[in-house]
């Protein structure tokens, strides 16, 4: 009992360190804006670092430094819980460092992107279509600062038509810069409570419910810097529940919907084939999901969006590649190595109906460029099974400022290649273990006695999401 006591008091506290964590991460991102000349040019609500601009050497070790504490915190509380019923004491001090969490991510003056400013942007024109060809002229007001980051006409619009109507509607009442800044902050909030909801209703684990509502990267990225990807894997996560419920068209159509957010994420959307035994109608179910993303963008934008794609591509995404300098190739190439690893992932799950964990971290490549808050691209498959999803959510914190592309202790981009080759490093890791499991042991007479000595290495071929034909 009194061993009880102690793990619950491990947890509490960790948790409020947590807290702690952000409120100091946020000061250093906040101190940093503050000592840039560049910053204080723009008279914005939130202020950001400008285009292209570095942290120094010692606010990117401090950053560094509180991620790593942050993910060993984050472990603390899985082994404190894991497996035990949260009693109220638990809850009410895991609630409360929940909050102090929120505090912290409304109260954030600075932000390391630049990003919420676009959406604002686009939500001020004057109809949906002309975000993905904006016209050549200002915007009105106090959103004209938008115009000094983004440039006139505004860069085109790349995410999907319904995440841009859902902006029109949210912000069409905001007058100022400041207040429509506060309503994507009080959205993303929501949303960011809806995953976490339906999370805990795909694995039912008060611990893992636990790692995703402290997780400080997730608090930084979706509610103080209100990137968009956010809408798009809950909704990836309410197919695998209404899979679950046994309404597949739902299902299907909320795959869809979440590439109407962002197009990768119809992608993603594909994982909900795995709940399928049989192959036919896994197939069925993928290319219903594809089909109806793609009528819908054709349906809404036409080809307006591959225009617009192209033109990013062309006049920023290639030159970002280039500025990397010597390193460009070898970004490339890894690049390349990750995309192909994300396609295989997405096959093997329609064809297979497994859920490869050698994807785990090559699914946030599954764009031109590769920014931290990518991440999150990844639950969707971390969710499947919950040991998966625990090792995920423990190393994102440090995964993503890794991933940061203001954090320079390695060079500007020699950070963001290391991480990339750890990635692809782990998925080859998976590919061995698969086969020596599945095939190498097995010709070697061993695969018998491997199993029985309880290796599960096979174990991540079976997905934990069931089905309506599920045993």
């Amino acid at each position: 009992m009194m061993f009880g006591r102690w793990r619950e008091a491990i947890a509490v506290t960790a948790g409020l360190l947590l807290a702690f964590s952000l409120w100091l991460q946020q000061g250093v991102i906040d101190r940093s804006a503050d000592a840039s000349t560049a910053t204080r040019v723009l008279d914005l609500p939130v202020a950001i670092l400008p285009p292209n601009g570095t942290l120094s050497h010692v606010a990117s070790v401090e950053l560094l430094a509180l991620a790593g504490a942050q993910a060993l915190l984050l472990w603390l509380v899985y082994r404190a819980i894991a497996g035990r019923a949260c009693g109220v004491p638990v809850l009410v001090g895991l609630g409360a460092a929940f909050l102090a969490m929120v505090v912290v991510d409304l109260g954030a003056r600075t932000s390391l992107s630049n990003d919420a400013y676009a959406y604002i942007g686009y939500a001020k024109l004057a109809s949906l279509r002309e975000a993905y060809s904006p016209l050549n002229a200002p915007l009105s007001g106090s959103f004209a600062a938008v115009n000094a980051i983004w440039g006139v006409p505004l860069v085109p619009c790349i995410y999907g038509p319904a995440w841009l109507e859902g902006m029109r509607v949210l912000l069409s009442h905001a007058t100022s810069l400041a207040d429509a800044y506060a309503v994507l902050r009080l959205t993303n909030l929501a949303l960011f409570v809806a995953v976490i909801a339906s999370l805990h209703g795909l694995v039912r684990q008060p611990v893992l419910t636990a790692l995703v509502a402290l997780n400080p990267a997730l608090h930084r990225l979706f509610i103080a810097d209100v990137h968009n990807d956010l809408g798009g894997v809950l909704l990836v996560l309410v197919a695998f529940l209404f899979y679950r419920m046994r309404w597949r068209r739902v299902a299907i159509v909320a795959a869809a919907l979440a590439g109407l957010v962002k197009l990768p994420l119809l992608a993603i959307g594909l994982l909900i084939a795995c709940a399928e035994r049989e192959a036919r109608r896994r197939i069925s179910v993928a290319c219903a999901v594809l089909a109806l993303g793609l009528a819908a963008y054709w349906a809404f934008v036409g080809n307006a969006y591959l225009a617009a794609l192209r033109a990013v591509a062309l006049g920023h995404a290639l030159p970002g590649l280039h500025s990397l300098g010597a390193r460009y190739e070898v970004y490339a190439a890894l690049h390349v190595l990750l995309v192909c690893a994300s396609l295989g992932t997405l096959a093997i799950a329609v064809v297979t109906g497994r859920d490869w964990e050698g994807g785990l971290w090559s699914l946030p490549t599954l764009a031109s460029r590769v920014f931290p808050w990518y991440a999150l691209w990844s639950l969707p498959l971390a969710a499947l099974r919950p040991r998966r999803l625990a090792s995920f959510l423990v190393a994102i914190p440090l995964v993503t400022m890794l991933m940061e592309h203001a954090i320079v202790p390695f060079g500007r981009t020699g950070t963001l290649t290391l991480v990339l080759a750890a990635f692809l490093a782990a998925c080859l890791s998976s590919v061995y273990r698969a086969q020596t499991a599945a095939g190498w042991l097995r010709r070697r007479g061993t695969a018998e006695a491997s199993r029985n000595a309880g290796n599960s290495s096979t174990e991540n071929w079976s997905p934990v999401v069931k089905g309506p034909n599920s045993a």
